[in-house]
């Protein structure tokens, strides 16, 4: 059997030396086997490999309104909401910062001094976020949390007392 009488795709046997191949596949076996594992929700979304526009074009408009088009995240409400509070950190962390710089150019009988408001900035800047989660933790009726926070600047009250 030669290449000539072998037909299009070549003769029955390869071992017989005179393999001729007419027909060329397009696409690979892996992208065949990607192609089958794709899901009719993605066919019908038009989301086919990304070298084949044309049957993205021709899938487009086959979207029904009920079909799940995309997982993506939903949108979060939350977004902002603390907006406030980053900020108030923010600053007290610059505001430490700057403190300790100034601590280190000013003349030693004022160091003493600044080093005590860095510390103090240090305190409160926690303790005001713990107040601030307080006072939203009551508005929300979570008095267990309300509770441990009110304990825990009662704590930090108590250690500025004994000091």
């Amino acid at each position: 059997m030669t290449g000539a009488d072998a037909g299009a795709d070549g003769p029955a046997d390869p071992d017989d030396g005179s393999w001729t191949t007419t027909h060329r596949d397009e696409m690979s076996e892996i992208e065949a086997e990607a192609d089958a594992q794709r899901s009719d929700l993605d066919q019908l979304a038009g989301l086919g490999p990304k070298g084949d526009p044309d049957r993205r074009r021709a899938n487009a408009g086959t979207v029904r309104p009920g079909d799940i088009v995309s997982a993506g995240p939903a949108p979060n409400h939350r977004i902002g909401r603390q907006r406030f509070l980053v900020v108030y950190l923010r600053v007290a962390l610059v505001l430490a910062f700057l403190v300790g710089v100034v601590e280190l150019v000013i003349p030693d009988e004022h160091r003493d001094r600044a080093g005590m408001v860095m510390v103090i900035v240090f305190v409160v800047a926690p303790a005001g976020r713990v107040l601030w989660l307080m006072v939203r933790w009551l508005r929300l009726g979570d008095w267990r949390f309300a509770l441990i926070g009110l304990t825990l600047l009662a704590v930090v009250c108590t250690g500025l007392i004994v000091k």
